[in-house]
C-alpha cells in the first residue's frame, strides 16, 4: 500500500479490527433483577438472574462468582435469591477486567433503588439510608445475604454522608437538569478498596556479597512494571540504588507460590511483604554490624541505608555486613 511505513523485519503489530477478533472481551453479562419494597421504602427482598457469556472457550467464571459475592453491596437486605448461569457463544472468550463482576452487580442494585425511589416518590438518598447496615454493627464483621463479609461499616456511612454534602455544595441538581437537556454518555469506573480473589503472596529478599540485592516475588507482572516499582520500593527500604536490585517475578524455581496481579493487589500485598522482609533483613544485619563495630546491637541505628553506632563516625552499608559470596 502506498505511504505505508516499513516495519523492521520480524516486527508485527495488530490493528484494532484484529484485536476485536482475537483479544479477550472485558464484559458480557445480561441481568434480570427485581427489588421488593414496602410503601415506606424498606427493601424486603432482592431477586437477580445473571447470564454471563464465556465466549467460544471458557477462560474464567470470576465475574459471575464476584457478582454473587457482592450482590447486596453495602445494604442490609433480609432476603435474596440469585441465579447465575454461564453460556458459550461464538464470540471471543471473556475474562476479568477492572472489577470482574463487581461494577455490574453494583450498577444493577443502585439502578433498581433509583427506579424504586421514583415510583414510590421517596428521595433516593433517604431510601438508601434506610437500608444501610446499622452503625452498631460497625465494630464486627457482618455476614451479608451474599457471601461477602462486610467490614468497616462506619467508614462507609461516613463516606456516603460526606459525598452527599459535597454533592449539594457543588450544585448537583443544576448539573442533572443540564445533563437531561443535553444527554451524554458517561463512564464511571468503580474500584474496590481491598484486594479479593486469592490474597496470598510471597517475597524473598537476599543481600548478595556482590553489591546487589535479589528480590524475588511470587506475583507476575502483566504490564504494570513490577521490575521498576518493586525495585524502587525495596531500594528505598534498604537504602540502596534501584539499579542494584535484581528483580525476579513469578519464577516458580525461586518462589513456590504467588497469586497474580488481580484485584489491585500486587503492590498492596507485595509491598507490605517487602516492608516486612526488609525489616527482617535489617534486624539480621544489625546483629552482624554490632559485632563488627563492637557495640551493643540495641545501640545500632539504621538510617539512610547506613548502620550507625553511637558516638562514632564509623558507618556500614547493607553490603558491608552481607556474606562474602552468594
Amino acid at each position: 500500500m502506498g505511504g505505508e511505513a516499513r516495519r523492521p523485519a520480524g516486527e508485527w503489530t495488530n490493528d484494532r479490527s484484529e484485536s476485536f477478533l482475537t483479544d479477550y472481551a472485558g464484559r458480557d453479562l445480561v441481568t434480570t433483577a427485581r427489588l421488593a419494597l414496602t410503601k415506606d421504602g424498606r427493601i424486603t427482598a432482592y431477586h437477580v438472574d445473571h447470564i454471563g457469556t464465556c465466549g467460544g472457550q471458557t477462560v474464567t467464571y470470576v465475574p459471575l462468582s464476584n457478582a454473587y459475592r457482592v450482590a447486596t453491596t453495602v445494604y442490609d437486605i433480609p432476603l435474596m435469591h440469585m441465579r447465575c448461569r454461564s453460556m458459550m457463544t461464538n464470540t471471543v472468550p471473556t475474562a476479568p477486567f477492572r472489577g470482574a463482576g463487581r461494577p455490574e452487580a453494583t450498577l444493577v442494585l443502585e439502578r433498581l433503588i433509583d427506579l424504586a425511589a421514583d415510583k414510590l416518590g421517596i428521595d433516593r438518598v433517604r431510601l438508601r439510608q434506610k437500608k444501610r447496615h446499622p452503625e452498631k454493627e460497625a465494630a464486627v464483621p457482618h455476614r451479608q445475604r451474599a457471601a461477602l463479609r462486610q467490614r468497616r461499616l462506619r467508614r462507609q456511612h461516613e463516606a456516603h454522608d460526606r459525598s452527599r454534602r459535597l454533592e449539594g455544595l457543588r450544585g448537583a441538581p443544576a448539573r442533572v437538569a443540564q445533563a437531561r437537556q443535553a444527554p451524554r454518555h458517561r463512564y464511571l469506573e468503580l474500584s474496590g478498596n481491598a484486594p479479593v480473589g486469592i490474597p496470598h503472596e510471597r517475597v524473598e529478599v537476599t543481600v548478595l556479597g556482590t553489591g546487589k540485592v535479589e528480590l524475588a516475588v511470587g506475583t507476575q507482572s502483566t504490564g504494570q512494571g513490577h521490575e521498576t516499582s518493586f525495585a524502587q520500593v525495596m531500594a528505598d527500604l534498604l537504602g540502596v540504588h534501584p539499579e542494584d536490585i535484581i528483580f525476579i517475578g513469578g519464577d516458580t524455581a525461586k518462589i513456590p507460590s504467588g497469586s497474580g496481579t488481580h484485584s489491585d493487589r500486587s503492590m498492596r500485598l507485595g509491598g507490605t511483604l517487602m516492608f516486612q522482609a526488609s525489616e527482617d533483613v535489617v534486624a539480621q544485619a544489625k546483629t552482624v554490624a554490632a559485632k563488627m563495630l563492637e557495640v551493643a546491637e540495641a545501640e545500632i541505628d539504621f538510617t539512610d541505608g547506613l548502620f550507625v553506632p553511637p558516638n562514632s563516625n564509623r558507618r556500614l552499608t547493607i553490603y558491608d555486613v552481607a556474606p562474602g559470596d552468594e
